[in-house]
């Protein structure tokens, strides 16, 4: 049984209404798309992991995918598609507040105005839900 302390809907005595939203991934092994050409290293830079230290990948846009994934740090986006999301303009059709947003790309976000890098983890997805955009 799983209990949530604050909630939406209806207010009664004896029931709160809630959303659990669990997101997670599967990913098939990418053909034809290695950077390095070694199936063994490829498939380490392409899997989506549980990264063992506190550090996070860094992001430099038009740059090659083996300089800028680490094998050591947690990956919950494949790099060509945060690459893709970070040239692709912001959903203008979603809730900013008074939040002044530093560009109109999808990095900057009512959460994450100043389009702060965390990892390879995509804002506008990661901050609005439900989220709709093309898929890679």
């Amino acid at each position: 049984m799983r209990t949530n302390q604050h909630g939406a809907g209806p207010k009664t005595d004896d029931r709160v209404e809630t959303q659990v939203i669990l997101q997670y991934m599967c990913q098939l092994f990418l053909d034809g798309k290695m950077p390095t050409g070694d199936v063994d290293a490829d498939y380490e830079y392409h899997t989506i992991r549980n990264g063992q230290t506190a550090t996070s990948n860094t992001f430099a846009d038009q740059s090659p995918e083996s300089h800028q994934i680490s094998k050591h740090n947690g990956l919950h986006e494949l790099y060509n598609y945060y690459q893709a999301y970070y040239r692709r303009y912001r959903n203008k059709g979603v809730f900013t507040a008074d939040q002044p947003l530093a560009g109109d790309l999808s990095i900057y976000t009512r959460q994450n105005c100043q389009g702060t890098i965390r990892g390879v983890d995509i804002p506008e997805e990661r901050d609005y839900y439900p989220y709709w955009g093309p898929t890679l």
